[in-house]
């Protein structure tokens, strides 16, 4: 019963400002690391967590390294721990795959918050499978939210009152550039400042390697650069190898192009500091709610070049941070005439939309 013991030494250190995170699983991926950085703010506004997860995984000493208290319960356990849950402020359900506990606790009149993650995979597994008691779950939500605008635009079709609560992540710049500045006395720069020691311009490409990620999307439309001009550029693919099918068939495109490698999934900081050495992001999603690597580009600076079916798209066309490819023909206009164009600093708009006092600002007005 460790379950209700923390809850109960938790009601006594913070009173009623106590929080409960459910989510699927722990894994070092979008949703719970997202997780984990509201739970950074919740905590830094006054708050207390304890969190709830299907699954176990990486991320778990993360959240324990916070002071939150873990606990690995599947979602049909959590009803005999129903009559201690009113001890919380709030619930705060993350991901749609948390539908079934959703509707368990809006039945019980819980204050049950719902952050969704998804648009892709609503729509693809939920809504074309007619899944009627997510749709009734989505529908009957008093408090649900998405992480941006695009997402939006697929849940307000089934609930007119959802609302953006977008995202932060940990501000890692000074840590990979610590003797560097901005030029803060202009908002301009060159699309492609040189950072690799290679004379070529490196391209990171961040994503499982999947079909929702596009990285056939990317190799159709690279293949189609001037030979001399892609000869220019070195490619790197980071991400976990989880369709052996789709890798199948997007290996055969890199025969004859030079410069192309793909990296499996790396540790977080591995990550970071190829993210920090390249010089272009790229990713051309087929429907993606917002991608965190891609507000990890804006972190360090670069230049990002997005589909148009990618959250973050319509903020890198708003505030010239970058490009946003409709299709080919746009993709290689980008690449052979635009990357010496100047763009907006990505990190100003980052420090500006992104920031952790931004995000606690918000979190402060929906939680407190």
């Amino acid at each position: 019963m460790k379950f209700i013991k923390d809850i109960l030494n938790s009601k006594k250190r913070h009173g009623g400002g106590i929080f409960l995170l459910v989510s699927h699983e722990l894994s070092n991926s979008g949703a719970p690391r997202a997780l984990l950085n509201l739970a950074k703010t919740l905590i830094s506004l006054g708050g207390s967590c304890i969190l709830v997860s299907y699954y176990d995984g990486q991320l778990r000493e993360d959240f324990e390294k916070l002071g939150v208290n873990v606990h690995i319960i599947k979602y049909n356990k959590l009803i005999k721990y129903f009559p201690f849950l009113y001890f919380f402020k709030a619930i705060i359900c993350s991901s749609i795959v948390s539908y079934k506990t959703v509707n368990l606790l809006n039945n019980l009149g819980h204050n049950v918050y719902w952050w969704l993650h998804e648009a892709q995979y609503f729509a693809s597994e939920f809504v074309n499978n007619h899944d009627k008691r997510c749709l009734n779950a989505i529908k009957n939500c008093k408090k649900l939210y998405c992480i941006s605008e695009f997402s939006k635009s697929f849940f307000q079709k089934y609930n007119k009152s959802v609302n953006v609560l977008g995202l932060t992540i940990q501000d890692e710049y000074e840590k990979f550039n610590p003797l560097s500045e901005l030029n803060k006395d202009s908002s301009l720069k060159e699309t492609v400042c040189k950072k690799n020691n290679s004379d070529l311009i490196k391209i990171v490409y961040f994503g499982e390697v999947i079909p929702l990620k596009g990285q056939d999307i990317f190799m159709d439309y690279f293949r189609s650069v001037n030979e001399n001009t892609r000869d220019k550029y070195c490619v790197k693919f980071i991400g976990r190898k989880c369709d052996e099918e789709f890798l199948n068939k997007v290996i055969p495109m890199t025969e004859g192009v030079k410069n192309v490698e793909f990296t499996d999934g790396l540790e977080h900081k591995d990550a970071m500091k190829e993210l920090n050495d390249a010089d272009i992001f790229v990713l051309l999603s087929r429907c993606d709610s917002f991608s965190i690597s891609a507000l990890e580009a804006m972190m360090f600076d670069k230049p990002i070049i997005l589909s148009p079916f990618v959250g973050l798209s319509s903020i890198v066309k708003e505030e010239n941070i970058g490009f946003v490819a409709e299709n080919k023909n746009e993709f290689l206009n980008i690449i052979n005439n635009k990357l010496y164009l100047n763009v907006e600093s990505s990190r100003k708009v980052f420090e500006k939309r992104f920031s952790f006092f931004v995000y606690q600002k918000k979190v402060k007005e929906i939680f407190f």
